[in-house]
Parts: C-alpha cells; sequence; structure tokens
C-alpha cells in the first residue's frame, strides 16, 4: 500500500500483478520490494522492517513454562554482545465448546479427521483451526564500557554466562521441543552456530541438553530471516517491549544474497544485532519443528489387567 507499483514497473498489469506485490510486501523488506519490484535504487543500510511493525507487536504473552521452547543462541567470542532468545508456538483458538458451551476446556484430537473429543461433555465436534502466536523474550550480554573507555578493548565475553542460563532454561522449561536421533529430549531445543560455540555445547550435550547444531550459512538464515520478517509483519511475534532487544531488531538490515535475502549488518558496522539473529533462528524452529513423537501406551498400562477366576 502507498507504493508506486504502475508507474516504477512498465510490467505491472501484465506479467506482475498486484496480488503479486501484495504477497510479496508481507514475506519481504521494502528495500528489496523497492529494488526488485519497482526499479527503484535504494540505501545501503536499508532497515529491514517497516518503521512501528516492532512496535505493533508487544503483547502481554509470555512464555509458558509447561509448553516447548524453541531457544537460538548468537555468542560473541570478542567485544561484541551475545544474545540467547526463547521462542514458543501458543496456540490462541478460543477454548469454548460450541455444543455444551464450558469454558476453559481442552480438545483431544481423534486418530484420523478433523474432529476433537471436548473434555467438558465428550462429545465429538469440529476442531477449530490453530491460531498461533509467537511470544519471544531475549537476554543480551554486552560490553559494559564505552569505546573510549581503555577497558572497552579489554572486556570479553565470558562464555560461562551463556552456559549457566541454557542450564537455568532447561530446568525452568521441561516440555520436550524436539527429538534427535529419533530420541524425543527432554526440555528445550537449543540452536547454535558450532563455529562459536561448540565447546560449550559439547559440555551442555553431556549433561543432557538438547543441542542443535545450526550454521548461520545462507541456507539457514535467508528462510529464517524471511520467517521472522513474515511473522512481525502478520503479527504473530510477541514481546515484552524490551528496549536493548528492540535495537538489535532495528539496527538490522537486508542483505540481498543469491538464494535470497537475510538478516545481516553492512560490513564493518558496529550495530548490534545478535538478538535478531537469534530471533530469527528461534521463531524459525518454533514455527517448523514437529512435535517429538511420543510413545504410545499400551491398552494394559491404561487400563490394567483383569484377572478372571
Amino acid at each position: 500500500k502507498g507504493l508506486p507499483v504502475g508507474k516504477s514497473n512498465p510490467m505491472f498489469g501484465i506479467t506482475v500483478h498486484e496480488s503479486v506485490i501484495e504477497d510479496r510486501v508481507k514475506r519481504e523488506p521494502e528495500s528489496v520490494i523497492r529494488r526488485y519490484h519497482l526499479n527503484q535504487w535504494v540505501a545501503g543500510e536499508d532497515i529491514w522492517i517497516p518503521y512501528g511493525a516492532w512496535d505493533a507487536c508487544q503483547s502481554s504473552i509470555d512464555l509458558d513454562p509447561a509448553l516447548p521452547l524453541f531457544v537460538g543462541i548468537d555468542m560473541a567470542r570478542t567485544i561484541d554482545s551475545s544474545a540467547v532468545v526463547g521462542c514458543q508456538r501458543i496456540d490462541q483458538r478460543p477454548l469454548t465448546c460450541p455444543l455444551c458451551g464450558a469454558a476453559d476446556v481442552s480438545f483431544s484430537p481423534i486418530e484420523e479427521g478433523e474432529g476433537a473429543h471436548c473434555s467438558a461433555c465428550g462429545d465429538l465436534v469440529l476442531s477449530p483451526p490453530p491460531e498461533y502466536r509467537y511470544p519471544v523474550r531475549a537476554t543480551i550480554w554486552a560490553n559494559p564500557y564505552t569505546e573510549s573507555d581503555p577497558l572497552y578493548s579489554q572486556w570479553t565475553m565470558n562464555p560461562h554466562l551463556v552456559i549457566e542460563f541454557c542450564r537455568d532454561l532447561f530446568v525452568r522449561y521441561p516440555a520436550s521441543a524436539c527429538a534427535i536421533d529419533d530420541v524425543v529430549m527432554p526440555g528445550p531445543m537449543f540452536a547454535y552456530d558450532p563455529w562459536r560455540f561448540r565447546a560449550e555445547a559439547d559440555l551442555l550435550t553431556g549433561e543432557g541438553l538438547a543441542m542443535v547444531e545450526l550454521p548461520q550459512t545462507d541456507a539457514r538464515m535467508i528462510p529464517a530471516s524471511q520467517a521472522l520478517y513474515e511473522a512481525i509483519m502478520r503479527g504473530l511475534v510477541a514481546h515484552d517491549g524490551d528496549p536493548s532487544f528492540k535495537r538489535h531488531m532495528q539496527a538490522a538490515t537486508a542483505e540481498q544474497r543469491d538464494r535470497g535475502w537475510r538478516i545481516s549488518k553492512p560490513k564493518g558496522s558496529k550495530r548490534k544485532i545478535d538478538a535478531a539473529v537469534a530471533a530469527a533462528i528461534a521463531v524459525y524452529n518454533a514455527m517448523t519443528t514437529a512435535p517429538p513423537a511420543q510413545p504410545r501406551r499400551s491398552v494394559y498400562e491404561e487400563r490394567g489387567i483383569r484377572v478372571i477366576g
């Protein structure tokens, strides 16, 4: 809306139709739209989300300790900042049975079809489609000194702070988020780039945490960046208004690569975007990771064994 498509693209209405542009606007930053669909020059450091889009996602929806947690880790080794972002997939469907009128009920899906049994009356009803929201919370570690302070260049990130934080999340969010090699893992799914966090991840793996390698290559970060962008533009992300988190989100830019665009920062820039990168990883995994298959209980475990005679 408001983009001069007809004046900028001579093929508009011929091979490029309005529905295509509307779809692209939901999935691509404005700078990408202007450059590749409107034939316009754009600045090299355009922000990747429109002004106000992040603020519009502020919400009271919080992380739920009873639900699986998906964690993105962006780790620094030197004077740069580091961030850990947690995300969940929360179904916001109204929990009211259309048959008995009971509120705050749960629906148990049946084996086949789209029906579900109401926990209050037990009747079979059509299960409403899911309405997912993705609450995110960021923890950021940054250099406490200003660049003019002699201690600025001497400060280094303490990786044990991140290790302890991951251990804390493991205790606070026990629900299984993923399976590794067909083994259902307890607690959150921790996605990390092995280039900067391998030794720490190996330690946590030995303690039973579900550590999943996610190298920050284009093949991984392009779909993750675009998934986060689409979730923000659709108002599906829910954050608590953390100003540090907001600065990281606004500092990121959209960098066009051969396979698409991804969250980045200009070469040589001192912008801090660690929380934005970690958020893209966490939200993408929350969207795409299938629930781990739980082993089914046998009829004997559910009903017991009755001895006759």
